[in-house]
């Protein structure tokens, strides 16, 4: 890899990273009870995954999505991250190590997880047609990135998602992601974004409303 390749992969963990280090010092409310940072203890595959996305240069298109589900991108590092998909069609591995607080009904394994999220399998399925089942043409066709990059739950283990929030503590949430999608989409060069429903894509045209990027949803 050039170093400038290097360089970008770096500056863009440093804003993952100090997105979800700050996200992780606000206040939720008594809902959510665990929050898990995917950047932080799955940081050596989510960082192959950029390697792989951002060589020689990434696309200019970005798949955008809300945050991580509990079966995937929480146990691979990767957005959207079906834990077979990942491993055996992206080939990215890596050390996944333990969430701080781990709720004992999600636990993360990693990539010896077997349990896999329904609309995460429809989505790799519609993406392998799309670049005739060939990873490399993927990675420089589009560019996976969620708009938070957490995983709320509750103390039953349930998802709560940035939406589900209430606004007290939803905003200063959103204040935070908004700036950071605006960074990370004026670093990447992104000028087409594709949102994986309305909140991802309310908060995308906010972050970008300054910038001459195109947003729409599925």
């Amino acid at each position: 890899m050039a170093q400038s390749d290097f360089s970008l992969v770096q500056r863009i963990y440093e804003l993952e990273s100090s997105l979800s280090e700050r996200l992780m010092r606000l206040s939720y409310g008594d809902k959510v009870q665990y929050t898990y940072d995917p950047i932080q203890y799955a940081s050596v595959p989510h960082c192959n995954y950029l390697h792989m996305f951002c060589s020689p240069k990434p696309a200019s298109l970005m798949l955008l999505g809300m945050n991580p589900g509990p079966w995937g991108m929480a146990q691979t590092g990767v957005p959207f991250g079906h834990v077979g998909v990942v491993r055996d069609w992206l080939g990215v591995t890596g050390e996944v190590r333990k969430p701080c607080n781990e709720h004992p009904n999600r636990t993360v394994l990693g990539f010896s997880c077997h349990r896999s999220e329904v609309s995460g399998g429809r989505l790799w399925s519609l993406l392998k047609l799309l670049c005739c089942n060939n990873p490399s043409v993927l990675a420089k066709s589009i560019f996976l990135h969620n708009y938070c990059p957490l995983l709320y739950l509750t103390s039953t283990g349930t998802n709560v998602t940035p939406a589900d929030l209430k606004a007290a503590y939803r905003r200063p949430l959103e204040s935070l992601c908004d700036a950071s999608l605006h960074d990370v989409v004026s670093l990447l060069g992104v000028t087409d974004i594709l949102a994986v429903g309305n909140y991802a894509c309310n908060g995308a045209r906010r972050a970008v409303a300054q910038l001459p990027v195109k947003v729409c949803t599925n």
